[in-house]
């Protein structure tokens, strides 16, 4: 507050002179009246992040073209790094968009690097680390994660064991590589296939009434 000795009168905000007499004003020791108007804070939107991560992914990948055309074929992974972005920008979103299901977002993150780690061994001619170490890895480690979460959060059997015969599916999937011969070490993959099919006969034997709840929730049926 300010106030204004010829006036005698207290002036809310921090005025130059008197708005009445043009006279100077003195600080009164009070402090300052707060606003009438309240300050809103600017939000920041999930489309605004989503529009600034789509700009970062696009400059990025534009750039690596530039440095293609420059350099020739000096860098070859820059193809490899801009499929990267791609499914970095797809992870993004798919995070956002189901923030509220950790285990969800888990299993199709899990997906998305499998069929990642899949084009890169591809891209780069196959060596066949992908399908021989990273594949039954990942499935190894969502199954475990996907199982502790569940127990931490408490969750009921029928709500995490859909995601878990869905890991037992993508780990089965590992026989077909193996079966064409493009597999370079096999015991990873048939290691975690016996896991899940352990598994597999525990929730048949213990959890089929889960079981059945969860399918029935996943399929209407």
């Amino acid at each position: 507050m300010q106030y204004c000795p010829k006036c005698k009168i207290k002036i809310a905000g921090n005025k130059s002179c008197c708005p009445l007499c043009q006279g100077n004003l003195n600080d009164d020791g009070n402090e300052a009246v707060p606003s009438p108007f309240p300050v809103i804070p600017r939000r920041f939107s999930r489309i605004t992040f989503i529009k600034i991560v789509t700009f970062i992914i696009a400059t990025f990948i534009i750039l690596t073209y530039l440095l293609t055309w420059i350099s020739g074929e000096a860098f070859p992974w820059l193809s490899t790094m801009r499929i990267g972005a791609v499914f970095l920008w797809l992870d993004i979103l798919l995070a956002l968009y189901l923030r509220n299901n950790i285990l969800k977002v888990l299993t199709i993150e899990g997906f998305i690097l499998l069929i990642l780690n899949f084009i890169i061994d591809w891209a780069t001619g196959w060596i066949g680390w992908s399908v021989a170490w990273v594949t039954p890895s990942t499935l190894l480690i969502l199954g475990i994660v996907t199982f502790t979460i569940a127990r931490v959060t408490r969750l009921h059997a029928d709500e995490y064991i859909a995601y878990l015969l869905l890991d037992s599916l993508a780990a089965v999937l590992q026989y077909i590589p193996i079966r064409l011969e493009r597999t370079p070490i096999t015991w990873p993959a048939f290691t975690v296939i016996a896991l899940y099919l352990i598994l597999d006969a525990g929730v048949v034997i213990f959890r089929f009434r889960d079981l059945r709840s969860a399918l029935e929730r996943r399929f209407n049926l």
